[in-house]
């Protein structure tokens, strides 16, 4: 495509109407219909009224005088006659209104289709299209002019008169600057309290997951006094400017055409940069010595200090042009491709690959520490972040040298985007890290704790005399020792996490990512707002569905892992119960994937509950045992009946239950072999359980004595023994009995 077509269609994406403006009027035409119809249902009732008027003339005669009634009740029929005709008037225009209202409401959707459809045409097609000319000196120097509309005397003017202007966006600004004032006059109390929640990081006795929840929180608020000013500034200069022509949601969203207007450009630009002014202040207070990072998190200090020096430098270049540079877009979108924005651009992407090679250095970057696992796959690849934070930034200034403006400012905006997220992906999983860690270690101190009561107990017990305690020292929070289920568990979720995210932020701009939703297996159909719709199955849906069944498996086994200590821990419940909600939970997260499965399929469960049982049918002659034991399994666990770690006899077999599955239980007898049970044998055999109920047992032990021996009183040593063991009980009292002569 030519550079001239390509500069045409970018124009025609400019003007394209936004998402946001049609939902802002579908919302009107919504609210229309609704006030015609309320409307139209009062006519209707009131022309009810009047469709007998004799009955009607004689209700309203009925309150008047009788000597006006003979001369009157003629001029209220004639004005009923007249109303009754106006309201049929009425609701005819009613009707007429619903009906355009409704053609009005079905051309906007369509519209809307066609404006997204078509917008997606443009981005595949733009993406790969010059904008502009080569950068050359000519354009070098012709800054020179979009210097003088930028830095003004004029124009910078009517924006601070437009500022101290009262409009109906005062309020927003005082408030802003009330905001504005509390929070920095607060800013060393939040700061200390920042500094507190940290001390006691590190102490299980006192340790808490709530102090790094209230440091994040005090690092955000530590970050947000400036980042308030800028928005509500911005947010007051477009709204002012505007008057009633737009509202706070479309200056926020930047969703308003500021073509040719100074003031409002700068308000815009002002909203736009004070976002990365936020990222970039929590950042810096983020890698504070005293802050989340080093307290919290245990990073080293030399590299949240490196990194707090080079996120300042980085933040000194990269905001002033962005703001530069939005400024002067949003004055005249024409000026995109010209020098003095593609300059300010080159800068920002030098400024980021300078930074990246700083940060990302495998001998002197941020993650050296992590480097010293040569076995680690973050080490074998630290070349390959370094070339990527370096190149792809140098790339996207090389695209805006040759022309390639748009192309460039989309991967640029996207680009920071994935390393925002990247950010946040590494903060959420430092905070379940950090949880999950907590718990097992302080699991762990508690259960020392208890061995040590249970030891001094039984020295006591043994010795009659009080037994000095012994010491146990509190181990130190090892951030490293995640068990390895539950690690899984967190790499896998947030994986997922981050591959969804990098979907959402490149999906728009790579066709090859979309290519899958392009083949189109089958169709099905779909009742939308009361229109049949066939919506299609694409190859995409498919590779959803798979993930989807992948995720699900995956989370079912490794849930146990953590529901273990985050939610059994915290209450006593019994071994067995643990293993009924665990494997309860496992079926029903199968089932969700199950059918979230299904419904990206196009299949739901009235459309297949026939087929289901029909299976059922042919399943319960063909695999009716199967079956049976999978229900009796269901009903072990919600029953229970038996639970793991009771000692049970099932046929001629006893033994300790070990495992409930869905088809058979296990019990490890006295030998420790490992019988397998069908279920269906404990619910329709006969069971005895040991410990169900009461752990108490009888046991008979049977004694022989030599011929001539005195027999009172091997009966006396035989109840003296049995009374003074300590694990026999007082009620039911032991009992000795004479059985009978051996051989």
């Amino acid at each position: 495509l030519s550079q001239a077509l390509g500069q045409a269609m970018l124009q025609q994406r400019t003007n394209l109407p936004r998402a946001r403006d049609f939902s802002s009027a579908e919302d009107q035409v919504r609210q229309q219909v609704i006030d015609s119809s309320l409307r139209q249902i009062r006519h209707q009732q009131e022309r009810a009224s009047l469709s007998d008027l004799d009955r009607f003339v004689e209700s309203e005669l009925k309150s008047l005088p009788a000597s006006w009634q003979s001369w009157i009740g003629e001029e209220i029929r004639d004005l009923a006659i007249q109303r009754r005709s106006l309201l049929d008037t009425a609701i005819a225009a009613d009707d007429s209104l619903l009906q355009a209202l409704n053609e009005l409401d079905f051309a906007q959707r369509e519209l809307s289709d066609v404006v997204t459809e078509y917008n997606r045409f443009l981005d595949e097609r733009l993406l790969w299209v010059r904008t502009g000319e080569p950068l050359s000196w000519e354009a070098v120097t012709s800054m020179a002019a979009a210097l003088g509309v930028i830095f003004s005397l004029e124009n910078w003017g009517a924006v601070i008169g437009t500022l101290f202007s009262l409009g109906g966006s005062t309020g927003l600004l005082l408030f802003g600057l009330a905001l504005f004032a509390v929070l920095t006059k607060q800013r060393k109390r939040l700061f200390a309290s920042l500094v507190r929640s940290g001390r006691k990081v590190g102490q299980l006795r006192h340790d808490r997951f709530r102090y790094s929840m209230r440091a994040l929180l005090y690092t955000l608020l530590l970050a947000l006094p400036w980042p308030v000013l800028m928005i509500v500034i911005g947010l007051h200069l477009q709204l002012a400017y505007g008057a009633e022509a737009i509202d706070v949601d479309s200056a926020l969203y930047q969703t308003v055409d500021w073509s040719g207007e100074f003031v409002p450009a700068i308000g815009a630009a002002l909203s736009f940069v004070a976002w990365y002014l936020f990222y970039f202040l929590a950042l810096r207070v983020f890698c504070d010595r005293r802050g989340l990072a080093v307290m919290h998190f245990h990073w080293s200090k030399q590299s949240t200090g490196l990194l707090h020096r080079e996120a300042e430098r980085l933040m000194i270049v990269f905001l002033p042009a962005l703001f530069l540079l939005i400024a002067a877009v949003r004055f005249d979108p024409s000026l995109l491709a010209g020098g003095f924005s593609r300059l300010l651009f080159i800068v920002i992407c030098l400024a980021l690959a300078w930074f990246f090679a700083r940060v990302l250095s495998p001998t002197h970057g941020v993650f050296k520490d992590y480097y010293v696992d040569r076995h680690n796959l973050v080490y074998w690849l630290r070349y390959l972040w370094l070339a990527l934070g370096v190149i792809l930034p140098i790339a996207l200034a090389v695209l805006t040298v040759f022309g390639y403006v748009y192309t460039a400012a989309q991967l640029g905006q996207r680009l920071v985007d994935t390393l925002w997220l990247l950010v946040a992906i590494i903060l959420v999983y430092q905070l379940v890290v950090r949880w999950v860690v907590l718990m097992e270690r302080q699991l762990a101190f508690r259960d020392a704790l208890e061995r040590r009561r249970a030891q001094r107990a039984a020295r006591e017990a043994h010795e009659g005399e009080s037994v000095p305690a012994e010491v146990i020292e509190e181990p130190e929070i090892d951030f490293s020792a995640l068990s390895a289920d539950t690690s899984r568990l967190i790499h896998t979720v947030l994986i997922v996490l981050a591959a969804f995210g990098a979907w959402a932020i490149w999906s728009d701009v790579m066709p090859a990512l979309r290519i899958l939703d392009n083949i189109s297996l089958w169709t099905y159909g779909q009742t939308v707002e009361g229109v049949e719709q066939q919506i299609p199955v694409t190859l995409g849906d498919i590779l959803v569905v798979l993930l989807i069944i992948a995720f699900g498996g995956m989370l079912a086994r490794r849930m146990p892992a953590l529901m273990e200590f985050a939610l059994f821990a915290r209450f006593d419940i019994t071994a067995g119960s643990r293993y009924a909600i665990s494997m309860l939970t496992q079926y029903s997260i199968v089932a969700v994937s199950v059918i979230a499965a299904f419904s990206f399929l196009g299949v739901s469960w009235g459309e297949i509950q026939w087929l289901i049982a029909a299976l059922g049918v042919g399943i319960g002659f063909g695999l009716q045992e199967i079956i049976a034991n999978f229900i009796c399994g269901l009903i072990l666990l919600f029953e229970r009946p038996i639970r793991i770690g009771d000692i049970v006899t099932v046929g001629d077999t006893s033994g300790v239950v070990t495992k409930i599955r869905i088809r058979s239980t296990t019990i490890r007898n006295w030998d420790q072999q490992e019988l397998l049970v069908p279920n269906k044998e404990f619910i329709t055999g006969r069971l005895l359980n040991w410990t169900l109920s009461d752990p108490t047992a009888r046991i008979m032990i049977s004694v022989g004595i030599a011929y001539g021996s005195d027999v009172g009183k091997a009966l006396e040593i035989l109840l003296k023994c049995a009374e003074e063991h300590e694990r026999v009980l007082d009620d039911p009292p032991p009992l000795v009995t004479f059985e009978g002569f051996g051989d």
